[in-house]
């Protein structure tokens, strides 16, 4: 597998926030393309398997609210929850390239679960990965929508140019859902 690593947040402004992690679709896309020419170049055969992208670590995480010196114990707002949905759509989205991604971490430091000396705190970004395990089963639905986009500037000045933005994350492809 081919490893990509990205972490996205965009502090106060919860629009960017939730757009973000479409730069990862972008880098799956750009990644899945290199692959293919390296493939290509070597003259590897079409009936190989393609090598897959391993999406080693992901996830939502603001250095500013949660410096890693301070222990990067996140605390996570319904904007965050909207940001991780993005990131797992785009992982459904790219399933063709994307054979494995792994949010980091699990549970305390930038994470969906918090241990207190009470117990366990479900943070607002625990709830997409939920709904999704629990739903996300058989075939994806291949859709159209269209619909207005979010204009605004971006963290990563780059993705205004080259990845679209919409307001609603819905454009899925056709693709049989492990069951």
């Amino acid at each position: 597998m081919h490893s990509i690593h990205v972490y996205t947040a965009c502090g106060d402004d919860p629009l960017n926030n939730a757009v973000a992690p479409r730069c990862a679709e972008r880098a799956i896309e750009i990644c899945a393309g290199l692959v293919d020419l390296a493939q290509i170049g070597n003259g590897v055969a079409h009936t190989l398997p393609r090598q897959t992208i391993c999406f080693d670590e992901w996830n939502v995480w603001d250095p500013k609210r949660a410096p890693g010196e301070q222990g990067a114990e996140e605390r996570y707002t319904l904007s965050d929850a909207l940001a991780v949905a993005v990131w797992l759509n785009v992982f459904v989205r790219q399933s063709k390239f994307v054979g494995m991604a792994n949010i980091a971490q699990s549970v305390n430091v930038i994470s969906p679960l918090m241990t207190t000396k009470d117990g366990l705190v479900k943070q607002t970004t625990w709830w997409p990965l939920l709904l999704f395990c629990k739903y996300m089963r058989g075939w994806t639905v291949a859709t159209h929508v269209s619909g207005g986009a979010y204009e605004g500037e971006t963290e990563l000045k780059w993705i205004r140019a080259t990845v679209d933005t919409p307001w609603l994350d819905v454009r899925l492809q056709s693709v049989k859902m492990a069951g």
